[in-house]
């Protein structure tokens, strides 16, 4: 996943990221504020960016769940919101909320 920053996360760095945010949802005061800082803005981008793929999105909105309180502070919380429905309005009208049932 590419950062607007200019960061790249590959396998192992959203990995340490994750780790990191379960860290700060079940220990948060294990976290330096710096930590949880960098961590809530690493998962927005996840969750808000343009061209991030499935499965970092999609590990971006679990943790971002899951560590909502911990991570409320330093977040945007309207910009995910709006992301997340343009996002599901785009899967309603590619039509991919649908199943077939077998």
């Amino acid at each position: 996943a590419r950062c607007p920053t200019g960061i790249v996360l590959d396998a192992a760095e959203l990995n340490a990221l994750t780790i990191v945010c379960i860290i700060g949802n079940d220990y948060s005061s294990l976290l330096p504020l710096t930590a949880r800082s960098m961590a809530a803005s690493m998962l927005q981008t996840l969750v808000t960016a343009d061209r991030v793929g499935t499965r970092a999105r999609m590990v971006g909105i679990e943790l971002l769940s899951r560590g909502f309180a911990t991570f409320k502070p330093y977040l945007d919380c309207q910009a995910i919101i709006q992301n997340l429905l343009a996002v599901l309005m785009t899967i309603s009208e590619d039509g991919g909320g649908s199943s077939s049932s077998g």
